[in-house]
């Protein structure tokens, strides 16, 4: 969908989307220009703003080809753009790689992996406090914990650490995923906290790496047990 679409195109598509969110807010209109961009990244931002076009995110589009290679368009201030704009896209981008490395596991491993997820289930901390988790997951009895960001994250992330050790979770499963971020950047947080933090392309590798892994240690122990 359109939120698999936006997570994988990404990085030509932040521009765009940066002006899009900037747009919503007044519901003004706005130009971004496509010169100097290859012709994929082109196609991808125009695909894009036309699937918006269809579903009544974008009110306004219009793509001048050369000379100009300039779009003029208006967003919407629906609340379902808002929230999809919001952070909803990567909520939900996020959850179709975690259920594609699902399936993939389960091929690799030949039989039922057992799979189920919360999407921002209500939790009550020590302290008392509520607080909304963004994914919860269990596969194969194994519970993954992931934080999808797509804005600010520093205020974040210590206090997401402090959280998963709190649910018992150790680094591999309790994931911060960031929109933008470089991988660089991902490995210095990773190092510092009692998180794994992923950017939209090293999310999959990470989450298929520790359900593989859970897998055969569960197949091993059945083994032993025989």
């Amino acid at each position: 969908g359109l939120s698999l679409f936006l997570g994988e195109r990404f990085h030509a598509l932040r521009g765009i989307l940066n002006k899009i969110k900037r747009s919503m807010q007044a519901g003004d209109q706005f130009s971004e220009s496509l010169a100097g961009l290859t012709q994929t990244d082109v196609s991808s931002v125009c695909q894009f703003c036309t699937r918006l076009h269809a579903i009544a995110f974008l009110e306004q589009y219009k793509y001048f080809r050369s000379p100009q290679y300039l779009i003029r368009a208006k967003a919407t201030t629906l609340p379902a753009a808002q929230a999809f704009f919001g952070g909803q896209w990567l909520e939900r981008f996020t959850l179709q790689k975690l259920t594609d490395a699902h399936t993939t596991s389960q091929v690799e491993f030949g039989g039922p992996i057992r799979f189920s997820y919360l999407i921002n289930p209500q939790i009550i901390l020590p302290n008392g406090d509520d607080f909304e988790l963004d994914i919860i997951s269990v596969v194969n009895g194994r519970a993954f914990w992931i934080e999808a960001k797509s804005g600010d994250y520093q205020q974040h992330v210590r206090k997401y650490s402090k959280l998963a050790q709190l649910m018992g979770l150790d680094k591999d499963h309790a994931i911060m995923m960031l929109a933008d971020i470089s991988t660089d950047r991902c490995a210095a947080l990773s190092s510092l906290f009692n998180m794994t933090v992923v950017s939209l392309d090293t999310f999959s590798p990470h989450v298929q790496r520790v359900i593989d892994a859970d897998a055969k240690q569960i197949a091993e122990k059945a083994l032993l047990s025989e």
